[in-house]
């Protein structure tokens, strides 16, 4: 699939339907990026990258649309930049911010995702940890994505 995506970008040949595409490129990646294995998980966030490029995020995918089928991602990718792996977690810092060069999606998405870290949902309080209790490294992680 990536090698069809990536001959697709190259010839920057609008497709009539690119919608399908999009969703399926979706659903490709959000599978990759959740195994454990990273060459895996590599290959899901080139797929990441490639689908927001022109012939394949057409002119028939809303905005509305881009934000909400990116969402998903936020969390698994800020979860990878925590981890110790420090390839996993560049890569997925690089992700994270050429993702976001986008100019169809929200910065605010990135922020409130960014931030569930220090919020307590009142739904699951007790599973709450305080910030004064996490490991600095998470916290840390997680705001190296704005510099």
């Amino acid at each position: 699939m990536l090698a069809y995506i990536t001959h697709l970008v190259t010839r920057n040949n609008p497709l009539p339907q690119s919608r399908k595409l999009f969703q399926a490129c979706v659903e490709v990646s959000k599978l990759g990026c959740q195994d454990k294995i990273l060459q895996v998980y590599f290959v899901a966030l080139k797929v990441l990258v490639q689908l927001l490029n022109a012939p394949v995020c057409g002119s028939d995918v809303s905005e509305s649309q881009i934000n909400k089928e990116i969402q998903p991602f936020l969390g698994l990718l800020l979860n990878k930049i925590s981890e110790l792996n420090n390839r996993a977690r560049d890569i997925s810092q690089a992700t994270v911010v050429g993702v976001f060069n986008h100019p169809a999606l929200s910065m605010s998405m990135l922020v409130e995702e960014v931030m569930k870290v220090a919020k307590c949902n009142e739904q699951y309080k007790q599973l709450f940890v305080p910030i004064s209790k996490q490991q600095p490294r998470i916290i840390l992680s997680r705001l190296e994505v704005f510099l």
